[in-house]
């Protein structure tokens, strides 16, 4: 169902970036974004297309001033793209100061038409002779109007097409994301997050550089991972000492100076000891995978080469090791006091 949810949230934005890049009017595809938006959840951008479609004042069961968050953004947003000159200011006088000064129109007028609408202004007809100066006015007023109005429309069609790419390129990662770490790594993202944001960011940075086609991103994504195990050494060993005696390596780690992986280790280690079962065996698989993470991940420095596929392997792995902390000590920094078997 994820996944079925994930392909056509893909196939509708791609299809939107190729009706636009076919040079279609945007009139057409409007309702098709609401769709998007829609499979998005995103009521902001639902009520926005609403905006476009039927225009801000004939919006069915919506009139200015709107009320509630996503209404008031949407109507923002319009705002912000429609904004254009006050045609009714403009008299020849005006155009000749202007030209005269070098001054800019104030843009404080909203154009309400529906995008549609928009699409059918026309340029003013050419004027014949003989001309006077109602008529140069009329003239002015209408191209002046017609230019905002394709402003306007410029304006719309990137922002909705940066929509449809944005919304594509975030779904067809999130498909290769499920693919390679499976439905539940949002689990381990959202524990990890609220643990530190910062090594949240720096796993989700190196799975977005294993996505990239360009081999120095993958050797990124490898550095990445071993940011991430020194860190997460850092956070969760908060005993004091200079030394821990490992049970699961038969020897002293040393945890001054430069010793992040060694605290990780020690954090295992601390946990296996007063665990049993599937619990334990899950701190051993999880330790047994730190030295690998680090050791090759050192590798990802500038100027090293690396597989795609050493990468990937890497990251699973960082995954894992997250996961399974998650699942046997909650992430819970250790400071030295007992801890509970189980």
């Amino acid at each position: 169902m994820l996944e079925a949810n994930l392909n056509r949230k893909i196939e509708v934005a791609y299809a939107l970036m190729q009706r636009l890049d076919s040079g279609e009017q945007l009139n057409a595809v409007l309702p098709q974004f609401k769709t998007l938006a829609g499979l998005e959840a995103d009521e902001t951008m639902q009520f926005f297309f609403d905006l476009l479609i039927y225009g801000i004042d004939d919006v069915p069961g919506f009139k200015p001033p709107f009320h509630g968050l996503a209404q008031i953004r949407a109507g923002t947003l319009w705002m912000e793209f429609c904004k254009a000159q006050d045609i009714r200011r403009i008299t020849v006088d005006s155009l000749r100061k202007g030209a005269w000064t070098g001054k800019q129109s104030e843009r404080d007028y909203v154009i309400n038409l529906s995008v549609s609408d928009m699409e059918q202004i026309q340029k003013a007809p050419t004027l014949q002779p003989p001309v006077n100066d109602d008529l140069i006015e009329r003239a002015f007023k209408i191209d002046i109007y017609y230019q905002e109005v394709q402003k306007a429309l410029h304006k719309l069609r990137s922002y909705v097409y940066d929509y449809a790419s944005k919304s594509w390129q975030r779904n067809l990662n999130e498909k290769q994301r499920i693919q390679l770490l499976g439905p539940d790594y949002r689990l381990v993202l959202d524990s990890i997050g609220t643990l530190d944001s910062e090594v949240a960011n720096e796993l989700t940075a190196a799975l977005d550089d294993l996505s990239s086609e360009n081999p120095a991103k993958w050797a990124l994504s490898a550095l990445g991972c071993r940011n991430v195990l020194l860190k997460l050494g850092t956070i969760l060993w908060k005993a004091k000492g200079d030394q821990h005696q490992s049970e699961l390596l038969g020897r002293p780690l040393t945890l001054t100076g430069d010793a992040e992986k060694n605290k990780l280790s020690a954090y295992i280690d601390i946990h296996w000891r007063a665990a049993s079962g599937e619990k334990q065996r899950k701190l051993t698989e999880s330790h047994d995978l730190v030295q690998p993470i680090y050791d090759i991940g050192s590798k990802g420095k500038i100027g090293s080469k690396f597989r795609r596929g050493e990468a990937q392997k890497l990251v699973v792995d960082t995954f894992r090791l997250v996961e399974m902390l998650q699942e046997t000590t909650d992430l819970i920094p250790y400071d030295g006091q007992p801890i509970t078997a189980g």
